[in-house]
């Protein structure tokens, strides 16, 4: 068994993995050993997440709706991390993120009577 989990640490390309193998007898005790060496912070990762979706901007090298779903997908992420961000954030954010070129939705939507969501947005 040994000799099998000293192959995998080897495969992955992870040979500082192999102190997890000395202090196991087993495969679920390396696997276990690993998982703890490789733990990923919720906290840095909701940082990281939080950081990108606030320091985006447009920058033409894409589509506006390829960038806004960028967007959507981070939040999603956050999401998945127990941190929610209500459309009626999102869309104002999305929109303060787009250059000057993009006054005119800005303008409609601000002085617009409605709310809009995220796919109201992506579909102007």
């Amino acid at each position: 068994m040994m000799e099998l989990s000293r192959y995998w640490a080897l495969f992955l390309g992870a040979e500082h993995l192999i102190s997890a193998l000395l202090e196991s007898t087993s495969a679920k005790e390396f696997l276990a050993a690993i998982g703890q060496k490789y733990q990923v912070s919720n906290n840095a990762e909701s940082t990281c997440l939080l950081r990108e979706l606030t320091t985006m901007k447009y920058d033409n090298s894409s589509g506006v709706r390829e960038y806004i779903l960028h967007m959507v997908h981070v939040q999603t992420n956050l999401k998945s991390l127990n941190i929610i961000l209500l459309d009626t954030f999102m869309v104002p954010h999305t929109l303060n993120s787009l250059p000057s070129e993009f006054t005119q939705i800005k303008t409609e939507y601000n002085t617009g009577d409605t709310t809009w969501s995220v796919n109201d947005l992506i579909t102007k």
